[in-house]
């Protein structure tokens, strides 16, 4: 989780989502293996606060390595977006030699043919067509049905994409500070 979802009052964002599609990047070049997998939850928290993470295994391409660094950066400011990581990560896959497709299991399938420079470059501008879409549509949501789920713990943070996520246990918070507010004003009287 990112360190500013761990807090009293957490704040989720995309910019949380790119701090966990980091970890995701780890445990992909970790073959699976979490961060910190002899810690508990406290200690992996109290380690993310204090923007103590993991280093990526060896095996890792240095590029990936920086990506990662800046899905992990502490200041949400500072960390990059759904946009840059796109865009690094075909950097880095357009820098290896891709199999012969002959030699695949993939390539006995029907209708599976060779991808060409031409159809990836269309292929890719379908991609961000469709990101660009799908970022207004969750914006455009945000903004004007004031949640990002159906869920009514959901409510927006601020006019970006940040929404703050209500305690379970609000309810019982706003209930016991009512009753010391009641307390107070017959103390008064």
């Amino acid at each position: 989780m990112a360190p500013e979802t761990i807090q009293r009052q957490p704040h989720y964002s995309v910019k949380s989502d790119v701090w966990s599609y980091g970890v995701l990047l780890y445990e992909i070049f970790n073959n699976g293996i979490k961060p910190w997998p002899n810690l508990d939850v406290r200690q992996c928290a109290a380690n993310i606060k204090r923007g103590i993470m993991p280093d990526m295994p060896e095996i890792t391409p240095k590029e990936v390595i920086h990506l990662v660094n800046k899905c992990w950066k502490i200041n949400v400011e500072k960390r990059c977006d759904f946009k840059y990581i796109t865009k690094k990560l075909k950097k880095v896959q357009s820098s290896y030699q891709l199999p012969e497709i002959t030699n695949l299991t993939i390539a006995q399938l029907k209708n599976v043919g060779i991808l060409t420079e031409e159809k990836a470059e269309t292929q890719e501008e379908k991609d961000e067509e469709e990101i660009e879409s799908i970022s207004k549509t969750v914006t455009e949501s945000v903004s004007t049905t004031g949640q990002w789920m159906s869920d009514s713990t959901v409510k927006p943070a601020n006019e970006q994409d940040s929404i703050n996520i209500a305690s379970p246990i609000a309810p019982e918070i706003e209930k016991k500070e009512e009753l010391e507010r009641r307390k107070k004003q017959k103390e008064q009287e």
